[in-house]
């Protein structure tokens, strides 16, 4: 979401009235109370990365939310390049759908597997029957011919 308001600094926007914007547009009570201490943690000391690193924190480990989020703080420090941060939002995004994806494909094979279980455990009495009376059959064909 940020990557939509952030171009706004170009303009002379500050980093604290986009966040503003973003903090009535967050669907999460959460989301919006990580998004206000943000705001709050990061007016003492602008050069901290603490406070970035920790919101990047509460929502992925992933070096690639560190990296969005330390490219706010120098959009905050005046490096107004909103490029990095569309690549890096971009890029962080792929990321998460990679992850889901494979979480989702570990999912369905678990499911599959139990399937195919299941599918084996019913089909191998069935099998079995089967075969019997096919050879029952034959054993009475082949008496008829003796015969």
């Amino acid at each position: 979401m940020a990557s939509a308001y952030l171009p706004e600094a170009k303009t002379g926007a500050n980093l604290f009235s986009i966040l503003k914007k973003i903090v009535p547009r967050m669907n999460s009570a959460e989301d919006r109370d990580n998004l206000n201490r943000l705001i709050i943690d990061m007016r003492p000391d602008p050069n901290d990365p603490k406070p970035f690193l920790d919101f990047s924190h509460a929502y992925s480990v992933s070096q690639s939310a560190e990296m969005v989020m330390l490219v706010i703080q120098q959009m905050y420090l005046g490096d107004v390049n909103d490029q990095n941060i569309r690549t890096l939002a971009t890029d962080a995004t792929k990321e998460l759908t990679d992850q889901i994806d494979t979480v989702i494909d570990q999912k369905l094979k678990r499911f599959n597997a139990i399937n195919l279980k299941i599918i084996g455990v019913i089909l191998l009495p069935m099998i079995a029957f089967v075969l019997m009376w096919v050879g029952s059959l034959l054993m009475s064909v082949m008496k008829a011919f003796v015969k």
